[in-house]
């Protein structure tokens, strides 16, 4: 059953709440992800001010458990296998808003017992992601025209991971919410990091492509570092999590779908 209201009117915000009273709460709003959303306000506004009216609605009745999509982005700068305690150096607004989100988080947990995890997603694809992204671009290429999409530097990493994956760890964390685990933040990652030349190249190998890929032909985003990837260690450890679909066979996935 889908409700549509806006996160930012916090009195929508309350009457749906409390007309559904939800026990377990994955939240999976942002703005500012893409690189077409670029209003400082509305990054902020969405990915604070609609949580805390979310969060605010939620506090007179019980709740289960509360899975946030937080961001690798909160690493900012920090972008080598941090460990989730690693310091933190934004490196946007869109940084700036999921941090500041999951110290929200932190302190709701320690001060009123709020039942949260954030989870930190790494570089998700798949089915149903927006085709202006990277994997869809490469697919819709490869599989169409037998060639590639625009692309950023070679070396420009990413650690990929599979959506069916990354909603097993929101299954997870909310499966095992304890008072141990209540207010931490976990990544979600597969701790490889995968050059955009490996990813075009594999793409290539996988679905024959006879063209070959020209890098550099795209401008970089403004957030986009040399290497960006997970130590998702924590979330094996408190959760049970890992990724289990390996790039090949989530590409395979996607193309079908």
């Amino acid at each position: 059953k889908i409700i549509s209201l806006d996160l930012l009117d916090a009195v929508a915000v309350l009457q749906v709440v409390g007309l559904y009273r939800p026990r377990t709460i994955f939240s999976l709003f942002s703005y500012g992800a893409y690189s077409f959303q670029k209003e400082a306000s509305k990054i902020l506004y969405t990915n604070l001010i609609g949580l805390s009216n979310l969060v605010e609605a939620l506090s007179t009745y019980p709740i289960s458990a509360f899975v946030h999509a937080g961001s690798s982005s909160e690493y900012g700068l920090n972008s080598q296998a941090p460990h989730e305690l690693a310091r933190v150096v934004p490196n946007s607004v869109y940084s700036v808003s999921k941090y500041a989100a999951s110290s929200y988080f932190s302190f709701l947990s320690r001060s009123v017992g709020l039942p949260v995890i954030n989870l930190r997603l790494y570089s998700l694809y798949g089915p149903l992601e927006d085709t202006s992204r990277l994997v869809p671009q490469l697919l819709i290429n490869a599989l169409h025209h037998g060639t590639y999409p625009p692309l950023v530097s070679a070396n420009i990493t990413h650690d990929f991971v599979y959506v069916e994956d990354a909603c097993n760890a929101f299954v997870l964390a909310a499966s095992k919410m304890n008072p141990e685990i209540s207010g931490k933040s976990y990544n979600i990652g597969t701790g490889v990091k995968t050059s955009i030349c490996d990813i075009a190249n594999l793409v290539g190998e996988t679905f024959g492509v006879p063209d070959s890929p020209e890098f550099g032909t795209m401008e970089k985003r403004s957030w986009d570092l040399l290497d960006w990837y997970a130590n998702p260690t924590a979330a094996k450890d408190d959760l049970g999590w890992e990724a289990t679909t390996s790039l090949t066979a989530g590409l395979k996935k996607t193309a079908a779908w």
